[in-house]
């Protein structure tokens, strides 16, 4: 049976013979709670999730006009939502800083350099994907194309900016992925504030798309009245709270200049972190020794590339029903 948050807290009550509420005692449990959940990666704080992506934006023609931030559509379909999206009308990419949807025209974040055209034809493509856990997302693990049946190979920001500075293609599929800034210029493209994750694929698909993911949450407060997840030992957390309890008193012995009292503290404090990082230790071990009871499975085809393709053959959705 899981422990309860409030009978951790009373039991380090007990064992400090503290006159401190268990309130106060609560805010130094979730501080260690989290200290070790984002050190341990604890499984309750995976989750899966889907984000859809839609097609790019192709109707129609635009004005562009050189050294000019405004383009102009005709026949087009631009709306207010395409904020943050990315419009091409021949090689560069241009942020898009604005829209109105009543004269159908975009302000891009840079004067448009290239040739004047009053009747381009053109891409508007959401470049940067916001990830719908708004504020709790902590960490994207893996992204993947469901249609293909493939996880897209992570790139970092520097790998995705060398191998790829253009962003040259739209495609019909995406190969890889990245995480994306949260603002163009000045303007925060993120749909609900500067906490959203935004990742990026490449290249963008000509169609629209759902992808899916695994993120690493991030821990909420414990109450007294909750109980403990079944990955996190009242133990362990315990040794934790404890060398807060110890570091308090001795900060209230050396205000009240009692120096022998507030050296005793401060080294029952300094002995007790020794205890709570071997402790810390013993959870990381256990975590990936649970980790690596699972069935380990080797797949040929484990990322999307530039090689692969739609399933197209009943041989492939043979081959790939057995490799997923």
């Amino acid at each position: 049976m899981a422990d309860s948050v409030q009978s951790l807290c009373q039991s380090v009550v007990a064992l400090t013979d503290s006159d401190d509420s268990l309130s106060f005692i609560l805010t130094w449990v979730n501080e260690r709670y989290r200290e070790l959940i984002n050190r341990a990666y604890s499984t309750q704080l995976r989750h899966w999730g889907s984000v859809f992506v839609p097609a790019p934006l192709t109707s129609g023609t635009v004005a562009v006009t050189n050294g000019s931030t405004t383009v102009t559509g005709t026949n087009t379909t631009f709306s207010a939502s395409q904020v943050g999206w990315f419009f091409r009308a021949a090689q560069v990419w241009y942020a898009v800083v604005a829209v109105n949807a009543t004269t159908q025209t975009l302000t891009l974040n840079t004067a448009y350099s290239e040739q004047s055209n009053s009747a381009a034809t053109y891409q508007l493509v959401q470049r940067y994907i916001p990830i719908p856990q708004s504020g709790n997302a902590r960490h994207i693990e893996n992204l993947v194309h469901p249609r293909l049946r493939r996880k897209l190979r992570y790139k970092t920001n520097a790998e995705m900016e060398l191998q790829h500075p253009g962003r040259l293609l739209v495609g019909a599929y995406p190969w890889c992925w990245t995480e994306a800034p949260r603002f163009v210029e000045e303007i925060n493209i993120t749909p609900n504030g500067n906490n959203q994750k935004m990742v990026e694929v490449y290249p963008p698909s000509s169609q629209a798309e759902t992808y899916s993911y695994s993120y690493w949450s991030i821990p909420s407060a414990l109450a007294l009245t909750d109980t403990l997840p079944p990955e996190v030992d009242a133990y362990v957390l315990r040794e934790g709270v404890l060398v807060d309890v110890y570091r308090f008193n001795a900060e209230k012995a050396a205000r009240a200049n009692q120096i022998e009292r507030a050296a005793y503290y401060q080294n029952v404090a300094s002995r007790q972190r020794t205890i709570w990082e071997a402790k810390i230790q013993e959870a990381l071990v256990a975590n990936a020794a649970a980790r690596n009871l699972g069935t380990v499975e080797f797949d040929m085809w484990e990322y999307a590339t530039e090689l692969e393709g739609d399933i197209v053959t009943a041989y492939q959705d043979v081959i790939l029903g057995w490799t997923q």
